[in-house]
């Protein structure tokens, strides 16, 4: 029986996907050990104090909760190139999807939101709760409801 040319194209396809998984499959291990210890590196800078801080917390945060903590990713911009680095790392360390990634960390939960809370980087599941339940008063009042329904359905209610 020949071998058709949409044949072997296939099989040429399944093979290079095979041969990337291989890849993929060696490279992890160093992938996650890289992650774990930029992690740790980037949880200590988030418990500082310095103006990058704010920027690399917010980063672990969307990473821990991406629905209640978004990170604008132009916030890059304002971290050294050795902290963007570990932020890749980590980034890679999350999209294997080993597990979640407090959980790579001492402390887990109650660290990222004292993280969190430290920073006040805004929780948009609370935010969407103040807004639901606000009463507006006074001559705007109309214009500050047009505004917080506009938010709610745009992000979900």
């Amino acid at each position: 029986m020949e071998t058709s040319k949409n044949d072997l194209l296939r099989d040429q396809r399944f093979d290079a996907i095979r041969a990337e998984r291989d890849a993929y499959a060696l490279a992890r291990p160093k992938e996650v050990s890289d992650g774990v210890a930029a992690l740790q590196r980037l949880v200590a800078i988030a418990k500082g104090n310095s103006g990058q801080c704010r920027h690399v917390a917010a980063f672990l945060l969307s990473l821990y909760n991406g629905r209640r903590f978004k990170y604008d990713l132009s916030d890059f911009r304002a971290v050294d190139h050795t902290i963007f680095v570990d932020c890749l790392a980590v980034l890679k360390l999350d999209a294997g999807k080993e597990q979640a990634i407090h959980l790579y960390v001492a402390g887990g939960e109650d660290t990222f939101e004292a993280i969190a809370a430290d920073w006040c980087v805004p929780d948009r599941h609370k935010l969407r709760e103040v807004i639901r339940n606000a009463s507006f008063t006074g001559p705007d009042s109309q214009i500050y409801q047009e505004q917080a329904d506009a938010y709610l359905r745009w992000h979900g209610t």
